[in-house]
């Protein structure tokens, strides 16, 4: 049985490509996620990641007492994400959500000699969405698409990325309302917030680049209204 998903990892699931060979949820927690990419996508195998025994033990039942009615195989590993090894032929698609930004960037960093051109990744950070985005750029990725989901009265950003290390990144500091997936009025409403608690930030650091990112959401702002 496919397991019910929050709305924030149903609109996850629609970013995650559909044409791929093996699937990689890091930090997998309930492992929900990769259990309906098995259940939806015919992939050859989904790997579902996380540090902590207790997690993966449950995690590991519940693939025992799942049908998956593709051919999909499916498997849990108790590891450190930083320490996985991605193979290194076929597409990968590697998913590293519901943590903060901060450690999906040491992930994101153990992962860089790994990743070819082909492969995906599929981002939904918690927070330090701006660092993150920064890094992002500052090491060549690509972006696919972006989405924005609101649920239980917080905002997440999607971003579906490419590493392209020889080629400068098109990413911008700020979530741009591309994707048809996102509300105008959510955009705004996060746009609103972000631009409350940036400008909050500036106040203790005014030596920061929070001003350049307020001028960006504010531009991006201006083109929906």
């Amino acid at each position: 049985m496919v397991p019910k998903l929050s709305k924030r990892l149903t609109f996850i699931l629609k970013f995650i490509p559909p044409y791929a060979d093996v699937f990689y949820d890091l930090c997998c927690d309930h492992g929900y996620l990769g259990i309906a990419v098995a259940h939806t996508y015919s992939y050859s195998s989904v790997n579902l990641i996380d540090q902590i025994p207790s997690i993966m033990e449950k995690v590991s039942n519940k693939i025992k007492g799942s049908y998956i009615p593709t051919k999909t195989k499916i498997t849990s590993t108790c590891l450190d994400a930083r320490k996985i090894r991605i193979k290194n032929d076929g597409i990968n698609v590697v998913s590293i959500a519901g943590i903060g930004g901060e450690l999906t960037i040491k992930i994101i960093d153990s992962l860089l000699l790994q990743l070819k051109s082909t492969d995906i990744l599929v981002l939904s950070a918690h927070n330090n969405i701006h660092k993150l985005r920064q890094y992002l750029i500052n090491n060549n990725f690509n972006l696919v698409k972006e989405g924005l989901v609101k649920d239980n009265g917080k905002f997440y950003e999607v971003l579906v990325l490419r590493y392209r290390k020889s080629q400068k990144s098109n990413i911008g500091l700020v979530f741009c309302n591309s994707d048809d997936l996102s509300s105008n009025i959510d955009v705004l409403g996060y746009y609103d917030e972000q631009i409350a608690y940036l400008e909050n930030k500036v106040l203790y650091n005014p030596n920061s680049n929070y001003e350049e990112i307020i001028k960006s959401y504010s531009a991006s702002k201006s083109k929906i209204n």
